[in-house]
């Protein structure tokens, strides 16, 4: 059984790993590969942001934004390493996922623009329509079960594990967007140039939701 399949049967209470000790080893061998890791040192990031922002007296925009620049970095570092070391598991996958959405949850919020709990709820709705079919009612990784969806749109945005030019601008602009409120320097040109990226990023989750309800995948999975 894989060690990723045993983390999420732990988490809904289906097995005691102390009670299995192989299970636990595998579990335990899993949550410390190189690409959690990275994901554990993405969290402290957006922590220290985080209490930055909330503690200090004195604004730190730059800082903040060294710190969620870096935590972005370490998302692309995470997803070569699991490449690169064929490290990709269900586990992975979740935490990576998670810490993604976390962080543009906390650059949503220090932009302080105007309904952009609009975006966040957008974002964790697709982030929790993704872990629910992927882990618990569907035994296909969601970006496979693309495959089967009629949207060129789609399958053009995820192509190549998402390194294209489609999803490469939208993911950029997700960011450099609401950034630019963050440090106070939200310049014309720079919202008119990532504007189009984010409304794209925004709208391809929404879809990805409508898709990813309609398909098989919340079917209940075979005993």
């Amino acid at each position: 059984m894989p060690a990723s399949t045993l983390i999420f049967q732990v988490i809904r209470g289906e097995i005691n790993p102390i009670s299995h000790q192989k299970n636990y080893r595998k579990i335990i061998a899993i949550a410390f590969f190189p690409c959690p890791l990275v994901d554990y040192i993405r969290i402290i990031l957006v922590t220290w942001a985080v209490v930055i922002a909330t503690l200090s007296r004195q604004p730190f925009h730059y800082q903040i934004c060294c710190l969620l620049t870096v935590n972005v970095i370490l998302d692309a570092v995470d997803g070569f390493l699991a490449r690169r070391y064929n490290h990709q598991s269900g586990f992975g996958m979740a935490l990576d996922l998670i810490v993604d959405v976390s962080t543009a949850t906390v650059i949503w919020y220090l932009s302080s623009i105007n309904l952009s709990f609009i975006f966040v709820l957008v974002e964790w709705v697709g982030a929790i329509t993704i872990l629910y079919s992927s882990f618990f009612k569907s035994s296909t990784h969601w970006k496979m079960s693309l495959n089967n969806s009629n949207s060129r749109l789609l399958k053009l945005y995820f192509s190549n594990n998402q390194r294209n030019w489609l999803s490469t601008y939208a993911v950029i602009a997700h960011f450099v967007f609401p950034m630019a409120y963050v440090i106070r320097q939200p310049q014309p040109w720079l919202l008119t140039i990532t504007l189009p990226g984010l409304l794209l990023f925004e709208f391809v989750t929404i879809y990805l939701v409508i898709v990813l309800i309609k398909q098989k995948n919340f079917e209940p999975k075979p005993n």
